[in-house]
């Protein structure tokens, strides 16, 4: 926090509503004040009409009697997939009957770029800031993302078997080296590999961009094996860990 008298320059005042902090004490303020500069928050607490009078009018946002609160974070993303939602839903096996299908025979750059900006504007209008993101044509959802103003991790899908951007797994590290350089000079977005399935990658490496696992709640769940006090994601990092069969979650 900044208790500075005055803020100028490109300064922002987000005002008339109740404040969540979340800091260590949860300080919570019924009337007030966020004030950022550039990409720093330089003031967070009760409104001071001091500081409130710094800044331009053009750069004051009105809450309206809402919450101003810290970006939310959403941990599992398929920005690329929105325009897939609700298809098929009460069908056993969707993911390999329907989807898959799908995916192979639509996905394209131009779809994942503008079902990533639908996903992107759903998510910033509901508070959520920042993604962890998996999908194929990863490239153009970090594209998305930039264009977007929103921060990411995005993985880049990585599969033995063949999806819509690579028919084979050394053609899916292409991909990822392609997310990489676009997000080389980001602030916004970070690259990673996003292996489809905590499965041994037979000592493939990917250079120095970070692992992504996501691992779902759905119908289906993999059957593990697990090296002995590990976790499933370090043992598939070591070649320890399979999923030999997709069985239903009990």
């Amino acid at each position: 926090m900044n208790d500075r008298t005055a803020v100028t320059g490109g300064s922002t005042a987000i005002y008339n509503g109740t404040l969540l902090t979340m800091d260590a004490s949860f300080h919570q303020y019924d009337q007030g004040l966020l004030i950022t500069e550039d990409s720093m928050i330089t003031y967070a607490g009760p409104f001071r009409q001091e500081l409130f009078s710094g800044i331009a009018p053009e750069q004051r946002i009105d809450a309206e009697g809402g919450l101003i609160i810290p970006g939310l974070i959403n941990t599992h993303t398929h920005l690329g997939m929105s325009l897939f939602r609700s298809l098929a839903d009460d069908t056993a096996d969707r993911l390999r009957k329907v989807l898959i299908p799908m995916e192979k025979a639509l996905v394209n750059p131009q779809l994942v770029y503008y079902a990533s900006l639908h996903s992107i504007s759903e998510m910033l209008l509901g508070g959520t800031t920042t993604c962890a993101d998996m999908y194929f044509f990863a490239d153009q959802s970090a594209r998305a993302l930039q264009e977007s103003g929103m921060r990411a991790v995005v993985g880049s899908s990585l599969s033995s078997a063949a999806g819509p951007d690579a028919a084979e797994f050394s053609e899916g590290l292409e991909r990822l080296r392609e997310l990489m350089q676009a997000c080389e000079h980001s602030d916004l977005t970070t690259a990673a590999a996003a292996p489809h399935a905590p499965t041994p990658w037979r000592g493939r490496t990917c250079s120095q961009s970070p692992v992504s696992q996501q691992i779902t709640g759905s119908r289906y769940s993999a059957t593990w094996q697990r090296c002995p006090s590990k976790s499933p994601i370090r043992s598939s990092a070591t070649g320890c860990a399979r999923s030999p069969s997709m069985t239903p979650a009990v």
